[in-house]
């Protein structure tokens, strides 16, 4: 499955991912996030993506640094994920949750 970028008529705009998420997308993950954060998107929308590894958790740690002191939230998350997000400490510095936006 592809990236997808998309922009939702909500106060925020939204980006959306979609698929899995390893090593060989990582480039392709911070191509993207770059772009959200052009757009001002601090919405990322997890519904669509079934796997991620380490190199993926490193371009959305490395996405948040970057971000001057915006609030970041991850939504739609599957709950294995969600569970890899606690394990590392992500929900320490993303406001994570399983419901969609």
């Amino acid at each position: 499955m592809a990236l997808q970028l998309e922009t939702i008529a909500l106060p925020h705009p939204v980006t959306t991912l979609s698929g899995e998420f390893d090593t060989y997308r990582a480039k392709e993950l911070r191509a993207t996030l770059k772009h959200a954060k052009a757009l001002c998107s601090t919405t990322i929308d997890f519904s669509n993506v079934t796997f991620m590894d380490a190199s993926s958790l490193g371009c959305l740690a490395g996405w948040r640094a970057g971000m001057s002191g915006e609030s970041v939230r991850f939504v739609g998350v599957r709950p294995h994920i969600a569970r890899l997000f606690r394990m590392v400490g992500f929900d320490k510095i993303f406001a994570i949750s399983e419901q969609a936006a």
